[in-house]
Formats: structure tokens, C-alpha cells, sequence
């Protein structure tokens, strides 16, 4: 449908940035058979929509999630920096932001930024969620984390992986390999290699210490 928004109106920037994010969604949910080429498409496109609307944030947003799976991680912050510059109240790049900020690091930081997000957008979809529990994970806050991700109500896979790793760092270990087995049961084909390659954490040892963790959980290597 976005293809054929494209086609309607070339010089639809909006609709070259959700093209982007099409693409790029495929890489970070693991649905893409060619991450690279899905990686390569999005940022086509997101390049795209940045000449023909540099004032669009929303294309800065996405450009700097190309770089950040390209492990360009410097200019990647600089791109998410003038999303939020143009935008300082835009939601939902706030909470996307704060992915990334777990990914460099930052996971008290990006506790900060999910909740301003949530007072921005009180009715905030669930993956606010997400991120908010894997920030308080990351963070040093296990239960809040549990208690977070249980919020969702029904928590995709990759969710549920914050509540697994969660658990097992409280020593809840029946819990976590219960929840693990639910991941696999929403996810047949997961492996922690297959997901540790698709996280783009500035530090390695960070994705190394989790896929551990998991693997100790009973998500198969």
C-alpha cells in the first residue's frame, strides 16, 4: 500500500519514510531473508524523503535507524537528534529514541525519555512498553521490568525475552523458563545467535551477558 502511495505522488515524503520503515522493520523483527538489502532499501528511501522534505522529522528519525543497525552508532544519535530538534513533543520518536539509547548504553536515560513519551501520549500503543521494560532491565531494575512487560497484557516474543532475562537475574528461574518456552511457542524458528546478530549494541559484551542469560532460560543456542 505505501508502494502505491509512492506511486500515486512521487514526491510523497511521508510516504517514502514509512517505505523506509516498511524495510526496516523486517530487519529488527527478523523477518527479512537479506537484512542487508532490506537495510540498503531503507535507507534509500529515507535519503529520499530527506530531499525532498529535510524539515520532515520523522525522515532524520529513520535515517538514524539505518545507521544504527549499520553500527554507525555516532552519526546515528546526530540523525535522531534533529528528529527531536524539529520535534522535541513527537511520541513516538521519543520512545523509538530510547531504543536506541539502551542499545549505546544509556538505559537510565532511556527510562526518562519512555516516560515522557507516555505523559506526551498518555493512550501510548504497547510497544511504549517495550521499551520502557527493557530500559528498566537494562537499568538494573529486574521486577520493574517484569512488571512492565505484564502491562502489555500479550507480549510479542521479542517482548516476553525482556521478562526471560528479567526473571532469571531475580533467580525466578522456573518463571523464566516458562516464559521462554512461550516465546518459542510464538516464534518456533528463534535462536539466541540469530537474535544476538540482529541487535546492534555499541558494546558487544552487553548482547553477550543477555544471550547467556537466555540461553541459561532454555532459549536454544
Amino acid at each position: 500500500m505505501i508502494e502505491k502511495a509512492v506511486a500515486i505522488d512521487p514526491n510523497y515524503a511521508r510516504a517514502r519514510t514509512l517505505l523506509a520503515w516498511g524495510h526496516l522493520s523486517d530487519v529488527f523483527m527478523g523477518w527479512s531473508e537479506d537484512p542487508v538489502r532490506s537495510l540498503g532499501i531503507a535507507f534509500e528511501a529515507a535519503q529520499t524523503a530527506l530531499a525532498m522534505d529535510a524539515t520532515d522529522n520523522w525522515s532524520h528519525w529513520v535515517v538514524g535507524v539505518v545507521l544504527l543497525y549499520q553500527g554507525q552508532h555516532d552519526r546515528a544519535c546526530a540523525a535522531y537528534d534533529r528528529a527531536l530538534e524539529l520535534n522535541p513533543n513527537d511520541a513516538d520518536v521519543l520512545a523509538q529514541f530510547a531504543g536506541f539509547l539502551n542499545y549505546v548504553g544509556k538505559p537510565e536515560e532511556a527510562v526518562e525519555t519512555v516516560e515522557r513519551a507516555m505523559r506526551l501520549n498518555p493512550h501510548c500503543p504497547w510497544w511504549y512498553l517495550w521499551m520502557l521494560g527493557w530500559a528498566e532491565q537494562l537499568a538494573g531494575h529486574p521486577e520493574r521490568a517484569v512488571a512492565v512487560i505484564e502491562r502489555i497484557g500479550n507480549p510479542i516474543a521479542e517482548a516476553r525475552l525482556v521478562s526471560v532475562m528479567s526473571l532469571m537475574i531475580l533467580g525466578r528461574e522456573a518463571e523464566a523458563r516458562d516464559e521462554a518456552a512461550v516465546v518459542l511457542r510464538l516464534k518456533p524458528d528463534f535462536t539466541v545467535r540469530q537474535f544476538a546478530a540482529s541487535q546492534p549494541y555499541q558494546d558487544p559484551s552487553r548482547m553477550e551477558v543477555l544471550a547467556e542469560t537466555m540461553r541459561a532460560a532454555g532459549n536454544p543456542d
